[in-house]
């Protein structure tokens, strides 16, 4: 394995720590960044500084896999969330793991890409060409299911650009990556950012392989949507739950879980409700001998 491999690695598994930077006590911290002092130098400029909150330029202008020019808000126009993903076309090994991660997520999770939600892959190397950007999407596509192919091609953008274009958007989502030029390639941090259908930045999702998070994304989707997207139960979930950074799923809280008891208290109230108005309806109907013996209703 070369040299490049672990460091890389390091450099995804520091990013969702250097993330939670601003939430951790100043002991924590001191530790956190007496660690990062004792990482090579080439991990210490690589992780995500996170902009939750923040928006992105969408005026900023990309290429197709057509070679045609396109804007981010061709894809993020105000009608659904989207998955942003950050990768370069000919990365050996990080990038391949979370575009199969994110292709994987389209072919297992019950939202539809294309009707609930977008993709945009956007490649941060200025030196790719749409015509590569093009055969890693039919790769990709080629590993999805018969029948969600038709489905995700549509809704899966890559797109190519230029470096002031890929600063900006960079800058914009706070993901640091490095030149090695000693082994000529990128490091850099992987993650799933999702943006509001305005293309406000709502969660940041680390890893590479999402299979045992399939709620997460889909809870991150419907709360970036604001309850358009996703199920009546979905959007009562997210006032139960709370995302955690430290494990990256939603968990419930204390207030959640008295909201789920509260609510489980009310249905057993209304369904006992129910059981007797059903027993007194059925008592009621039920046939009764008069005083001459015959029977009545």
């Amino acid at each position: 394995m070369s040299r490049s491999v672990p460091v890389i690695l390091i450099a995804c598994l520091v990013a969702p720590a250097l993330a939670e930077q601003s939430q951790m006590s100043p002991q924590r911290r001191a530790e956190m960044e007496k660690r990062l002092d004792q990482m090579p130098a080439e991990v210490r400029d690589v992780y995500i500084d996170e902009h939750a909150g923040d928006s992105i330029p969408l005026d900023l202008a990309f290429r197709d896999t057509n070679g045609d020019a396109v804007r981010l808000s061709d894809y993020i126009d105000g009608s659904m969330p989207v998955i942003l993903t950050l990768n370069y076309y000919r990365c050996p090994r990080l990038c391949d793991l979370l575009l199969n991660g994110a292709a994987r997520l389209a072919d297992e999770m019950d939202l539809t890409p294309g009707s609930d939600y977008r993709i945009v892959t956007v490649g941060f190397d200025p030196a790719e060409t749409p015509a590569l950007a093009r055969l890693k999407k039919a790769n990709l596509l080629n590993t999805l299911s018969d029948k969600n192919k038709q489905a995700v091609g549509p809704a899966w953008a890559f797109l190519t650009g230029e470096q002031p274009a890929i600063d900006a958007l960079t800058d914009a989502t706070g993901f640091k990556y490095k030149w090695l030029e000693d082994q000529k390639q990128y490091a850099h941090p992987t993650a799933l950012i999702v943006l509001s259908p305005q293309g406000k930045i709502t969660r940041y999702i680390y890893g590479t392989d999402f299979r045992d998070r399939l709620s997460t994304v889909r809870l991150s989707l419907v709360e970036a949507s604001e309850g358009k997207v996703g199920s009546p139960l979905d959007f009562f979930l997210l006032s139960c739950f709370h995302y955690s950074p430290s494990d990256g799923k939603y968990t419930a809280t204390v207030m959640g879980i008295m909201r789920l008891g509260g609510a489980l208290t009310v249905l057993l109230i209304v369904f006992g409700i129910a059981l007797l108005l059903l027993r007194e309806f059925l008592h009621r109907r039920r046939p009764r001998k008069n005083e001459m013996g015959g029977l009545t209703t």
